[in-house]
């Protein structure tokens, strides 16, 4: 199984790229955000997600370890495949996670071919099984900003903004500031 796949691009399309290494090309489906950052003949390394289907392997790639563990955790929902979870990846890993801790269907209604029925189930199937404590605040603060009506784009947004130390008040007067702009 290929978790991590590390060499040079040797080729681009517009939904994936083939990385050369020790002679051997590797079609890795990356978003479309990713390849535009790519270029031929540049070093590049991905964690990657490799699909099982009875037509062939397809790989799939993630920047960072945290979206190939998000990635695979959406894949055990019935009706999410390798694409969808890629997409929803894509929209960022905490927001994510804070839309599943909040029960927050709109964000995953962004992604084509995730509908109301799916985005909630989503949330359902999820909303015990991922460590959410990933979101970079306390539950508190997370709680405070969604009573008040904001969606968990933007709470996940204002978190990575607020400092960590700090009493939860002062964290919450931080997180409302970073909203406010």
């Amino acid at each position: 199984m290929i978790s991590y796949l590390k060499g040079t691009v040797l080729a681009l399309s517009s939904a994936s790229l083939i990385i050369e290494r020790d002679g051997l090309g590797y079609r890795l489906t990356l978003p479309s955000a990713q390849l535009f950052k790519l270029q031929r003949g540049q070093e590049t390394a991905w964690f990657v997600h490799e699909h099982q289907r009875d037509d062939g392997r397809e790989l799939y790639g993630f920047a960072t370890f945290e979206e190939l563990e998000l990635a695979e955790k959406l894949l055990t929902v019935s009706g999410v495949g390798p694409k969808i979870a890629q997409m929803l990846v894509g929209l960022g890993v905490e927001a994510v996670l804070s839309a599943i801790r909040l029960g927050d269907a709109a964000l995953f209604l962004t992604v084509s071919g995730v509908g109301k029925k799916r985005a909630q189930q989503i949330i359902l199937e999820l909303k015990g099984s991922i460590d959410l404590d990933k979101i970079d605040s306390g539950d508190e603060v997370v709680e405070a900003l969604a009573t008040l009506g904001y969606g968990a784009k933007e709470v996940s947004s204002a978190l990575k903004l607020v400092p960590r130390q700090g009493t939860t008040e002062e964290r919450l007067r931080a997180a409302l500031k970073t909203i406010g702009r």
